[in-house]
């Protein structure tokens, strides 16, 4: 059982708490909704005690699909050079290139 000073059993919203963790709930939102549904819990601060448990639940999920690691890449480009007699839909043969296009900068996080 989950208990904290209170005498709470959280391991009866365990699913729960779980469940709106992998949406992305903060612990906040997450005792907000859990008070809606089943009153206030006679503890200082609910949050605080949803958060720990989380922090040791997460290790125990095991059905839960993990959160997107999202790589954001920027890249600059010089412009292809070429001779060329048209401007619309024009094939241009790679003897006609100037100078290639490049990478002038590039950038990600």
């Amino acid at each position: 059982m989950s208990h904290n000073s209170k005498g709470i059993d959280w391991s009866k919203y365990k699913e729960e708490i779980l469940q709106m963790d992998s949406e992305g709930l903060s612990s906040i939102k997450i005792t907000d909704i859990l008070e809606d549904k089943y009153g206030n819990f006679p503890s200082k601060n609910p949050s605080r005690a949803i958060r720990k448990l989380l922090v040791r639940w997460r290790g125990q999920k095991t059905n839960v699909i993990p959160q997107a690691k999202v790589l954001i890449f920027d890249l600059e480009t010089a412009p292809l050079i070429a001779y060329t007699w048209g401007i619309w839909d024009v094939n241009i043969n790679t003897d006609f290139i100037i100078r290639d296009w490049f990478v002038y900068c590039w950038s990600a996080k």
